[in-house]
């Protein structure tokens, strides 16, 4: 009995570590934005033909952009249930297919 309850809080502890440090990968795109995310928490924002490297972490259905080396407050976006992004004025960023 106690190896059941110590496998399922490893488990339970595996799945909150996982859904903590949640990475994005891909490109998401609409008509006016591009965000390519990269590995180590970096995304390339592209608008009007012109990127930006930013930082980036995901809280929960919270995506925050950081610019400025943290002294300016992150946009925050939400990751909807379906996977895409809400942007700023109702824009919706999809996942770019391969």
């Amino acid at each position: 009995m106690k190896k059941r309850v110590l496998y399922a809080l490893l488990a339970a502890a595996a799945i909150f570590l996982a859904a903590c440090g949640q990475k994005l990968s891909g490109v998401y795109t609409s008509n006016y934005v591009e965000l390519e995310f990269q590995s180590g928490g970096k995304v390339l924002v592209g608008m009007m033909g012109v990127k930006t490297e930013l930082k980036y972490e995901v809280d929960g259905k919270n995506l925050k952009i950081f610019e400025g080396e943290g002294k300016k407050p992150p946009l925050v976006l939400t990751i909807n249930d379906d996977g895409s992004i809400q942007w700023i004025g109702g824009i919706v960023l999809r996942k770019k297919e391969k």
